[in-house]
């Protein structure tokens, strides 16, 4: 929900625009293109965290969100701020993945319903965050 709304709230400044060259039409729907690495990931990730664990895939894909979240935060041009913003999606399909199951795995067999439903819900209190922060940085400036 935090990086959604975010791009959201980036897409208004005018700061932002300039900085990136004005985007529209199929240049602006690339530097959403998170959406297109959750497909390039999904088809494979189940299988790689039977294979290698759900501890290690929530780490691995952690690590690839990590890393790219720097590099977008320093990208100065489109495409490094593309190529991370794809990374970040992929890294997200890791541990989306795995993060239910792990929960699943590790609850009380009595208590598993409650924290798995509740694996989602965290989403609009980052949008609601983000959306705050990025009218706060917009009205300061």
């Amino acid at each position: 929900g935090y990086d959604g709304s975010m791009m959201n709230g980036l897409q208004s400044f005018p700061q932002w625009e300039s900085a990136f060259g004005y985007p529209s039409g199929g240049k602006l729907g690339l530097l959403n293109t998170i959406q297109v690495s959750f497909f390039s990931g999904y088809a494979f990730t189940p299988y790689v965290s039977d294979s290698i664990g759900r501890r290690k895939m929530l780490f691995f894909g952690a690590t690839i969100m990590c890393i790219a979240t720097a590099i977008q935060t320093a990208s100065q041009s489109v495409s490094p701020f593309i190529g991370a913003r794809f990374l970040i999606g992929f890294g997200l399909t890791f541990a989306a993945n795995a993060a239910p199951m792990s929960v699943i795995e590790v609850s009380y067999p009595t208590y598993c319903a409650p924290p798995t439903s509740l694996c989602n819900s965290p989403w609009y209190s980052g949008s609601i965050i983000a959306a705050w922060t990025t009218y706060g940085t917009f009205i300061c400036t």
